[in-house]
């Protein structure tokens, strides 16, 4: 009878030290890193980042077909991006520096064209984005009197879903605007750029002068994909001259490519269909492609673009 009681208590006991080790292994999963990028927190159901949520430390936008030292795949740095996160992991700064005379990235001599500021509201989504370009009379960056080019202002509806941005001048008069249309799972479909005031000399009114707009695809995940832009400059509006209709025609794509875990590693723009004349293939013409570089961060995964 004895054997029996110490057998069922080593059971017990072996049965519990194998319960805490799994606790311990799946608690630890979303810590690890798998191939030098960071794995997604796990949740119940694994659901995509928006592009803007990504924790990347840096982005390296690359022109093809150049020859310029220390650069992949021997083409060359058009701009090096530097991101800025606050403590909830929010970008609050995008820097971004072009390469100096040594033309390789990461070096004394790159010397900084911009940097984007973001806000955030208090339900945490992106409320402003001020664009600086140079330094002021105190002639130092991140100082109060940097020259401001442009600022934007976001609107959302009472669901959360991006309704507009509205991209101002320094003194207040409007450049532009931006309206967004979602899908029923508050994916992003479709933007519109206007980039003037029509006849009535209103903005926001029917007549408004549109730029262009894109639209957005999504692969089985909810993941962005493929992005289709129809410029008005670019013979967008097909050959009938309407916008929305049938013969609209694609004037640039982007493609994003994504690691295991779901964060982005790669965009490519491209501004030609290339000789088999079809968008998506092979040998659409490369504009340029911009690779992200992340550090170990903690981020929760969260829906939505």
């Amino acid at each position: 009878m004895k054997k029996i009681i110490l057998i069922l208590l080593a059971s017990l006991l072996g049965y519990a030290l194998l319960y805490f080790s799994l606790s311990f292994v799946v608690s630890n999963l979303s810590k690890w890193e798998v191939k030098g990028f960071l794995t997604r927190t796990l949740t119940k159901e694994k659901v995509p980042l928006s592009i803007f949520e990504m924790p990347m430390s840096e982005g390296i936008k690359y022109v093809p077909e150049k020859t310029h030292r220390h650069l992949i795949e021997g083409d060359d740095v058009y701009s090096h991006f530097v991101y800025e996160r606050n403590s909830q992991g929010k970008p609050i700064r995008n820097k971004c520096y072009n390469i100096g005379p040594s033309n390789s990235i990461i070096t004394t001599d790159e010397y900084l064209k911009y940097y984007l500021a973001y806000e955030y509201n208090k339900e945490g989504k992106l409320s402003a984005e001020v664009c600086y370009e140079g330094k002021g009379a105190d002639n130092k960056w991140f100082t109060q009197d940097d020259l401001e080019s442009y600022n934007s202002v976001y609107e959302y509806d009472g669901n959360g879903n991006k309704l507009r941005a509205v991209r101002h001048k320094k003194d207040g008069s409007i450049v532009q605007y931006t309206t967004f249309e979602a899908s029923p799972k508050g994916l992003i479909i479709k933007d519109l750029i206007y980039k003037g005031k029509g006849a009535d000399n209103k903005w926001f009114s029917a007549d408004d002068e549109i730029e262009k707009y894109h639209r957005f695809e999504y692969d089985n995940k909810e993941y962005l994909v493929r992005i289709a832009e129809y410029h008005a400059e670019r013979n967008g509006q097909g050959k009938v001259g309407v916008w929305f209709s049938p013969d609209d025609m694609i004037s640039a794509t982007k493609s994003f490519s994504y690691c295991d875990d779901g964060y982005m590693t790669k965009i490519k723009k491209c501004i030609g269909a290339g000789i088999d004349n079809l968008w998506f293939t092979d040998d659409d013409v490369v504009q340029y492609y911009t690779v992200y570089n992340y550090t170990k961060h903690t981020h929760k995964a969260k829906k939505g673009t």
